[in-house]
């Protein structure tokens, strides 16, 4: 955050105050029983305002660290969301820190049940396509050696569900691989021209 930014947010605490310090000068002035010199009320003002000015940049120093730290935005991955924010200094400050710093833990603690359930959810499915695997062989297998106890026709449409069966099995297997595409791909040369 810029200097003048603070101040604009500041704005309406500075305004308040110079009308503070008008009034107060307004009162002494129209005051019977004080005789004020107008160049001494000019000297107290001027004072006061090197003051206050000397506070707000003070101020602005201490904080600014702190307000560097939202200026950049931050890269979303998971290390940069877990890293806490420190550095507050005043109560305002310290209430922000306290409420993002939940939300961090919140979207931390949310990330890991998501990640927990996808693994469990994958450790199922690679479970599931290997335990239907098995059967799918065995049948296979009992069909080629039947010896011809079952009709042709028995055979035929056995061998054509264990197809579809098949067919389901691998494309649950490729859904499961979706996430690294990357290994399903054997990248190779390929020639565009057409051989005569």
């Amino acid at each position: 955050m810029t200097f003048f930014k603070y101040l604009s947010d500041k704005i309406f605490s500075i305004l308040f105050f110079i009308f503070g310090i008008l009034l107060v000068n307004l009162i002494l002035w129209l005051d019977p029983f004080h005789e004020i010199v107008l160049s001494t009320l000019t000297y107290i003002d001027v004072l006061i305002m090197l003051i206050s000015t000397a506070f707000i940049t003070t101020r602005y120093w201490f904080s600014r660290r702190w307000y560097q730290k939202f200026s950049t935005p931050i890269d979303a991955s998971a290390t940069n969301l877990s890293l806490p924010i420190t550095g507050a200094h005043s109560n305002e400050q310290q209430m922000y820190q306290v409420y993002i710093n939940s939300l961090l833990n919140g979207h931390q603690t949310q990330l890991n049940n998501v990640l927990s359930k996808q693994q469990e959810q994958e450790d199922f499915l690679n479970a599931w396509i290997h335990d239907i695997k098995v059967p799918l062989t065995a049948i296979q297998l009992l069909i080629e050696t039947s010896d011809g106890k079952l009709s042709e026709k028995q055979v035929m449409q056995t061998e054509i569900e264990l197809k579809k069966i098949e067919n389901f099995v691998e494309q649950v297997i490729y859904y499961s691989r979706l996430d690294s595409f990357s290994n399903d791909y054997l990248i190779q040369d390929y020639s565009l021209k057409k051989n005569r």
